[in-house]
């Protein structure tokens, strides 16, 4: 015990436990400690394999246990399989709708190259000029001269006629619309 009171470690950083740094012990001067190092031997998997199986069923599960596959594994191929199904229908929408928009655009090309024929057309039929051609020569009609002008005199000039409240206003109306349309 006095011999480790004794001892005084380097100020050094150290990875892990400084117990398993013994290299970097500080001993009193003169005194060495030889610490062999110990390297433990691999086990050679033959033997591993050699080993006398006494009960089939033990190795069966040991083969299983090596071809066996982590859910965690299979649950990622999920995700991404489902994902991919995801991407490529969005992709399939994505095409539908620019077709679908692809076909409306060329369809208001259509319409507005209806809309300026059917414009023209219309502002053709209220042209003056086929108005008036319209009208010689399909109704017959014929310019204003001076010599297809008829004015009329008629001998009796106009009156008006005030009439009196007689205080029977049923009858008087009869009596007007009767005269009216005689």
């Amino acid at each position: 015990m006095a011999a480790i009171a004794e001892r005084e470690y380097v100020d050094r950083f150290t990875s892990g436990s400084a117990a398993y740094d013994l290299g970097y012990v500080r001993r009193p001067a003169g005194t060495f400690v030889d610490v062999p190092l110990v390297i433990p031997e691999k086990r050679v998997e033959e033997e591993v394999l050699a080993r006398p199986e006494t009960d089939g069923h033990a190795r069966r599960a040991r083969e299983a246990a090596k071809h066996r596959v982590s859910p965690l594994a299979v649950m990622g191929f999920l995700v991404a399989a489902a994902l991919m199904v995801m991407t490529l229908m969005a992709r399939v929408q994505l095409t539908e709708l620019t077709a679908s928009a692809s076909a409306l655009n060329s369809q208001i090309q259509q319409l507005e190259t209806e809309e300026e024929h059917l414009r023209v057309k219309y502002e053709s039929t209220f042209n003056l000029t086929e108005v008036e051609k319209y009208a010689t020569k399909t109704l017959g009609m014929v310019r204003v001269s001076d010599d297809n002008v008829i004015n009329l005199h008629m001998g009796q000039a106009d009156k008006a006629v005030i009439l009196s409240d007689n205080g029977n206003a049923v009858s008087s109306l009869i009596a007007e619309l009767s005269e009216y349309f005689a």
